[in-house]
């Protein structure tokens, strides 16, 4: 899979959040996820989000409300990660300091 790949996770759940005319706002208030997580799955900005497996209930979680089919998004971003092992969310990063520290 190629980075242009993963670009279309977000590509596809924001059109599909806008396509149903539900706001960022609106998508936050009903999946219960900050506003923040939202706009950085929609911008593959992974570096700003909790661990990965959060991103992944994220995803799922989007998924639900937009109907779209989940298994698929959660491969494409599973296979993105099996390609681009540089991917640092905020959590990885903490966790590799703390264990230099130890």
């Amino acid at each position: 899979m190629s980075e242009n790949e993963i670009l279309q996770l977000g590509n596809i759940l924001r059109e599909s959040r806008e396509s149903l005319g539900i706001s960022i706002e609106k998508m936050a208030s009903r999946t219960n996820i900050k506003v923040e997580h939202l706009i950085n799955i929609e911008t593959e900005n992974f570096e700003k989000m909790p661990p990965k497996i959060f991103i992944k209930g994220i995803v799922t979680k989007y998924c639900e409300v937009c109907g779209l089919d989940k298994e698929i998004m959660i491969n494409k971003f599973d296979n993105y990660l099996i390609e681009d092992k540089n991917i640092n969310t905020r959590h990885d990063r903490l966790f590799r300091e703390t264990k230099k520290i130890s």
